[in-house]
């Protein structure tokens, strides 16, 4: 699960509007921009892939994400990456 973890922090440090935060859990936050946040959630829901939006005053731009297999987490990036055009 550490791979995935560090895998995950990686890739996100590399996309422009997001910014992950180290993890000691079985999950990640990872702060994006609200234009990203707003249409990320259904395109994800058609990938059947969820992931936590938080919508508490002080994680506003936040999300949750549980490490899942290393396919799920895979999946989860390249649909991320797709959404974002790259």
């Amino acid at each position: 699960m550490q791979e995935d973890k560090d895998y995950f922090y990686k890739e996100f440090k590399k996309l422009d509007g997001f910014t992950p935060y180290k993890s000691y859990a079985n999950f990640m936050l990872v702060d994006m921009t609200k234009d990203i946040r707003k249409d990320l959630n259904k395109f994800l829901k058609e990938r059947n892939l969820l992931i936590k939006f938080l919508n508490e005053e002080a994680f506003k731009t936040e999300t949750r994400i549980t490490l899942g297999t290393r396919e799920q987490n895979m999946y989860l990036m390249e649909s991320i990456k797709e959404f974002l055009g790259k």
